[in-house]
């Protein structure tokens, strides 16, 4: 077997290698022990069964993630090494003094 992305990194790419493509989100046994999540939003979190572990691959720069939840900083940035970064704040001004 190889590797499979689970959690919600599944919404970016499912590798089905179970050979059972109608249910792409169920984990292996061999990867049921681990929590391959580790809640960063720049990170493809994956099980991989060859080693039988967990890796966290950075999303590429300038993917998309939210890092205050606050839409008034602007779109919050991944920077490719696995870290969100604050974006560009959205500038409020309807022109009346």
């Amino acid at each position: 077997m190889g590797r499979r992305v689970i959690g919600a990194a599944a919404t970016l790419a499912v590798l089905v290698v179970s050979g059972c493509p109608l249910e792409p989100y169920a984990i292996p046994v061999d990867c049921a022990a681990f929590a391959c999540n580790d809640n960063n939003p720049c990170t493809l979190d994956a099980c991989d069964e060859a080693n039988a572990g967990c890796t966290f691959e950075p999303l590429p720069f300038d993917s998309v993630c939210d890092l205050d939840g606050d839409a008034c900083t602007g779109v919050d940035r991944c920077d490719g090494n696995g870290s969100c970064v604050v974006g560009t704040p959205v500038v409020l001004d309807d022109d009346n003094p």
